[in-house]
């Protein structure tokens, strides 16, 4: 299980898209 970053959520939560 990949535990994600607080930079790397950050991102997520700014770009829906990035899936």
């Amino acid at each position: 299980m990949i535990t994600p970053t607080i930079n790397e959520v950050n991102v997520i939560l700014k770009d829906p898209f990035y899936i």
